[in-house]
C-alpha cells in the first residue's frame, strides 16, 4: 500500500513536471503620455520666454547705462569746451597792439628802450629776460608795419596761436628797401580772459587759400508752361521789378505778400532766360534780373526763383528767393 502511494506520487511529479504555463502576452494597451509631454513643451516656452524678458530686461538697462554714460560724457566734453572757448575778438584787440610793437622797431636806443618796455606788457612773467630775444636787438636801420590783417587762430590747450598776416618796409638806412608780407604766429595764452604773449612769435609764407573747385550746376527739370497767362505773368513781373527796384516797401503791398525792396539803389533793365512752371495753386517762375547801379552804371545782374499766385484779377508774389 505505501509503496502504491509513493509509486502515484513520483508519477504525479513526472507529470506536473510535464505541465508548461503559457508565457503571459503583452498587453497592446499603451501608458497615456500625452500630459507629460504637454507639460514638458509648456515647460520649455515658458522658460524660453523666461530668458527672451529676462534678455530683453537687461539690455534696455545696459542702453539706458551706456546712454546715460555718453550723455554724461558729451555733457562733459560741453563743458570743456565752453571752458576752453577762447574769445577771439577781445584776443585779437590785445595782440593788434603788440603786432604793431613787435614789427616797428629802428636802431635808435630810444626808441629801442620804448619797445622793450612797451613788449614786456605783453609778454607771460618768465624767470629771465635773455629768454626773450625779440626786446634785445642789434640791428641797422628799421622795420616798418605797412598792414596787419588777422589770418587765422589754432585754438590750442593753452591758449591759441594767432596768425596775422603783416606787410611791413624793412629799411637799411642806406637808402635800400624792400617790401615783405609774411604771416606772423603769436602764442597766446589766455586765464580769467585776460591775456599773454606765451612765446616770441614767429614768421612763415603766407598760404594760399585759393583752390580750383569745379561745382556741377543742378539740372532744373522744368515742366515749362506755355499757356495762355504767361504773357500775363511775365507782364506782372516786369512791372514788379520795376517797383521792387525804384520803389518803397509801401509801393508793393500789393505785389507782394511780404513787401520790400531796393529803395532806388538800382534801375531795372529787364529780364532773361525766363521759365514758368504750373503749380496746384499759382506759378513758379525762374529768371535772371538786370538792373543798373543808379549812381555809377555798374551792371548787376542776379538769378530769382519766386512763387506767384493770383488773386484779384492779378498776381501776387508768396515767395521769392535770390540765389
Amino acid at each position: 500500500m505505501r509503496e502504491n502511494i509513493k509509486h502515484l506520487c513520483s508519477r504525479m511529479k513526472r507529470r506536473k513536471a510535464n505541465i508548461h504555463k503559457p508565457e503571459k502576452e503583452k498587453s497592446g494597451i499603451r501608458k497615456d503620455t500625452s500630459k507629460r509631454t504637454a507639460f514638458a513643451v509648456w515647460g520649455l516656452i515658458g522658460g524660453l520666454l523666461f530668458f527672451s524678458t529676462l534678455a530683453v530686461m537687461l539690455s534696455i538697462n545696459t542702453r539706458s547705462t551706456f546712454n546715460d554714460l555718453r550723455v554724461a560724457v558729451n555733457d562733459d566734453d560741453a563743458e570743456q569746451e565752453e571752458e576752453s572757448e577762447l574769445d577771439i575778438v577781445s584776443a585779437d584787440f590785445f595782440l593788434r597792439d603788440f603786432v604793431d610793437a613787435y614789427i616797428n622797431v629802428s636802431d635808435d636806443p630810444d626808441a629801442l628802450e620804448e619797445r622793450r618796455e612797451a613788449l614786456h606788457e605783453y609778454m607771460v612773467s618768465t624767470d629771465t629776460e635773455a629768454e626773450w630775444q625779440m626786446v634785445d636787438v642789434d640791428m641797422e636801420g628799421e622795420r616798418r608795419l605797412e598792414d596787419v590783417s588777422l589770418f587765422h587762430v589754432d585754438e590750442t590747450d593753452e591758449g591759441a596761436v594767432f596768425e596775422y598776416e603783416v606787410t611791413y618796409i624793412s629799411d637799411s638806412g642806406e637808402g635800400t628797401t624792400e617790401e615783405q608780407t609774411l604771416l606772423l604766429h603769436v602764442p597766446v595764452m589766455e586765464q580769467g580772459g585776460q591775456y599773454a604773449v606765451k612765446r616770441e612769435p614767429y614768421f612763415t609764407e603766407v598760404e594760399d587759400l585759393s583752390a580750383s573747385i569745379a561745382v556741377e550746376e543742378e539740372e532744373r527739370n522744368v515742366d515749362e508752361y506755355v499757356g495762355e497767362e504767361q504773357e500775363a505773368i511775365l507782364s506782372f513781373l516786369d512791372e514788379f521789378f520795376e517797383e521792387y527796384a525804384t520803389g518803397e516797401e509801401d509801393d508793393l503791398s500789393y505785389m507782394m505778400r511780404e513787401p520790400e525792396s531796393l529803395d532806388g539803389a538800382f534801375v531795372y533793365e529787364g529780364m532773361v532766360n525766363e521759365s514758368i512752371e504750373e503749380q496746384d495753386e499759382g506759378f513758379s517762375v525762374y529768371t535772371d534780373v538786370q538792373m543798373v547801379d543808379d549812381v555809377t552804371g555798374l551792371d548787376y545782374e542776379f538769378e530769382v526763383a519766386f512763387y506767384v499766385e493770383q488773386m484779384n484779377e492779378n498776381y501776387i508774389v508768396e515767395a521769392m528767393e535770390i540765389q
